[in-house]
């Protein structure tokens, strides 16, 4: 038996990804321009379409740099546990 998913499914998790990327690729344009404060607020809805753990790296960095300490140790810990559950020790 082959399962199938709707078109539709497969469209909409496309334009998630896509949606994701370009939000991701702003917030590194924000951050090299110094405005973190926008850079982190694309980070996070990057991550809310497409988690990964690379974009939680950026994510808290970005905190890092707007002063945010708890919240960019917060996300480092969970960039750490995503980095783990895709085997990317050397982002671990």
């Amino acid at each position: 038996m082959i399962a199938s998913v709707p078109t539709r499914a497969l469209a909409q998790g496309a334009s998630s990804e896509a949606a994701a990327q370009a939000l991701f690729d702003q917030a590194r344009g924000l951050m090299q321009a110094g405005k973190f404060t926008e850079a982190c607020a694309k980070f996070a809805e990057s991550d809310k379409l497409a988690p990964g753990a690379g974009t939680l790296l950026n994510l808290g960095g970005c905190y890092e740099k707007n002063g945010q300490t708890a919240s960019a140790w917060a996300t480092y810990a969970d960039a750490a546990s995503a980095a783990d559950t895709a085997n990317r020790n050397d982002w671990a």
